[in-house]
């Protein structure tokens, strides 16, 4: 059949994608394409699709970390539909087309934008927004297009950031579409998604790169992709976010999220 890649756009919007009509547990909003690359330590590049846990990868300048874990993982082989990507093409400082180097990301997934300190979700992105590169340096958006590709992979680093395509993103997605923030019953609460599920996953870092004598080689994941201390908060995140018609039912699950977070916050701040 053929690729269903749409024209490119310098303004992507939010709305419905041939992306697999998945549970919203399932949802792949967190992920890079696999041919997506990422700078190892030897200084080699490396494709996304060839990465494994305990491969040190750029996360800052002049930093490297292991991955601990893949969040979400799913080989082009095993994934039956094809995934959303921004397809994001950046230029350095001389804004030339010899400097271009390609990123792609989910609409959901949070990225840096140059002088910012919260990532924003990928869809907000347009071609006036500056991002940050490897070395803290400005990239220009060149051109934001909207592929489609098999294959989805999330690496985790204990930094909550990765380099990918020479540009600094998170490793870590937004759950309210378009929104860097937690959202709750439509109310903003300032609280970044980044900050919040990089407080959330320390136990798993914790566990895979400290009290683990394998570490976390041996990890599962689900039939969608997800390892399982992954896909047990997704599922408690999509339960605090789903809507209820019963206001009080509302209201009691708002009480819970709220203390959750909090527990959450103060645990591990």
């Amino acid at each position: 059949s053929s690729d269903p890649t749409p024209s490119p756009t310098t303004s992507p919007t939010l709305g419905p994608t041939a992306s697999p009509s998945l549970s919203p547990s399932e949802n792949p909003g967190v992920c890079f394409s696999g041919q997506t690359t990422v700078e190892l330590e030897s200084g080699n590049v490396k494709a996304m699709r060839d990465l494994k846990i305990g491969d040190k990868v750029l996360v800052g300048p002049n930093k490297y970390q292991i991955i601990y874990s893949f969040g979400h993982k799913l080989s082009e082989q095993d994934t039956a539909d094809k995934i959303e990507y921004r397809k994001i093409t950046m230029a350095g400082q001389n804004n030339s087309s010899a400097s271009f180097s390609i990123l792609e990301i989910t609409p959901d997934h949070l990225i840096f934008r140059h002088g910012e300190d919260t990532p924003v979700p990928a869809s907000l992105l347009d071609g006036t927004d500056l991002l940050v590169g490897k070395n803290r340096e400005v990239l220009f958006i060149h051109k934001i297009e909207t592929v489609y590709h098999h294959g989805l992979y999330s690496p985790f680093t204990a930094d909550g950031t990765i380099v990918v395509g020479g540009a600094l993103a998170s490793t870590y997605p937004s759950f309210n579409k378009g929104s860097p923030n937690l959202v709750l019953a439509g109310f903003d609460t300032g609280i970044s998604w980044h900050g919040l599920e990089h407080r959330f996953i320390k136990p798993v870092a914790f566990y895979c790169t400290v009290l683990s004598s394998k570490g976390c080689h041996d990890e599962t994941y689900t039939d969608y992709g997800y390892n399982y201390a992954t896909y047990a908060g997704v599922v408690i995140i999509d339960y605090l976010l789903e809507e209820v018609v019963n206001p009080v039912s509302q209201v009691i699950k708002v009480l819970l999220a709220v203390i959750a977070l909090f527990l959450i916050v103060v645990a591990y701040a």
